[in-house]
């Protein structure tokens, strides 16, 4: 899956000849697939070869392909004929790095910075939580007062999105340079998106669950990569107040009351009972077009309070059961 997040194309003069380069930043997910174009539409009569990290791994001469014989990415690498692009499947985080390709004989050349962040690893991403309608600042750790200094005029800094990096292209919603931002470049943000002056870092107000999903922001320093960063952020709906009830229960026992908690679900929505501050129990699910019930049977003559609890990382709501009403003696 190939995501490219920017291009410039530099030109170069060389022996009074104009040679191109293209420079690229991609970011997959690790066990994502990554396809390299080249944009050759006739391989033949051209060499056309690919590096890592400086190191020769394929190369395509008059349409046929050769791979390096010592290569990190053996059973993974293949080289296409017919353009001369490679396919890398099942990237992993030690991946990370620059992809170089030149083409002879006219001197074409193009650099992939390959950003690989992994699926499990919380060191590889900030996740932020956030209730619908509240706001959330994505930092570029910029130091403001060094940036009011003038020592931030050689940063470049790009801030793109994706709902799945696994399943979908990380598209650009920002950009910051010499303190002169632009954030119209998606219709999903408009009147979202906030940047800060002085140092870039983009604030997402009165967000929505449709903002939910992976937010990267490339940092350059004189054209340099420098210190990438990847925010997940996860878009919360309020959670529903429980409900109980009473219900018949099977039991012999008629000095036990039969009672039902259940709420609306949701994302990550937990429902408990709890019995003063001791939780009895709980239940989930993901299937979010059900609703979530919980029973409980207590004694008639138990004098202990009981309460409800719905739950989500952002918000809970209390239902407190009034034994009197549904637990008559």
């Amino acid at each position: 899956m190939k995501i490219v997040i920017t291009s410039l194309i530099v030109l170069h003069l060389i022996a009074g000849e104009v040679k191109a380069t293209q420079d690229y930043s991609i970011i997959v997910m690790e066990g994502s697939n990554i396809t390299l174009n080249t944009s050759v539409t006739n391989p033949y009569k051209k060499s056309i070869s690919w590096l890592y990290d400086a190191t020769f791994i394929a190369t395509i001469r008059n349409g046929t392909p050769y791979l390096a014989e010592k290569n990190r990415f053996h059973g993974r690498i293949t080289p296409h004929k017919h353009d001369g692009s490679i396919t890398i499947v099942n990237m992993k985080t030690n991946d990370s790095g620059v992809f170089s390709l030149h083409i002879l004989p006219h001197g074409s050349n193009r650099y992939y910075n390959i950003t690989v962040h992994g699926k499990n690893s919380h060191d590889d991403f900030e996740k932020r939580r956030v209730k619908v309608g509240e706001a959330t600042t994505l930092d570029t750790y910029l130091d403001t007062d060094l940036c009011n200094e003038t020592q931030c005029q050689d940063y470049d800094l790009q801030w793109t999105y994706s709902r799945d990096p696994v399943k979908q292209k990380f598209t650009r919603i920002a950009h910051w340079q010499n303190n002169i931002s632009k954030t119209d470049y998606n219709n999903r943000f408009k009147d979202t998106l906030q940047m800060d002056l002085r140092n870039g870092s983009l604030t997402l107000r009165n967000i929505t669950t449709n903002h939910s999903g992976y937010y990267h922001l490339e940092k350059l320093k004189a054209r340099q990569p420098e210190n990438n960063s990847l925010y997940e952020v996860i878009v919360y709906d309020e959670v529903s107040r429980p409900s109980i009830h009473s219900f018949l229960s099977l039991s012999a026992d008629t000095d036990t009351c039969s009672v039902e908690c259940s709420v609306e679900n949701g994302r990550d929505v937990t429902l408990s009972w709890y019995r003063g501050e001791e939780r009895l129990n709980q239940t989930r699910s993901p299937d979010l077009s059900r609703v979530l019930s919980l029973p409980l049977e207590i004694k008639n003559q138990d004098g202990d309070s009981y309460s409800c609890v719905a739950e989500n990382p952002v918000s809970n709501k209390t239902a407190n059961l009034n034994k009197t009403e549904l637990c008559p003696e």
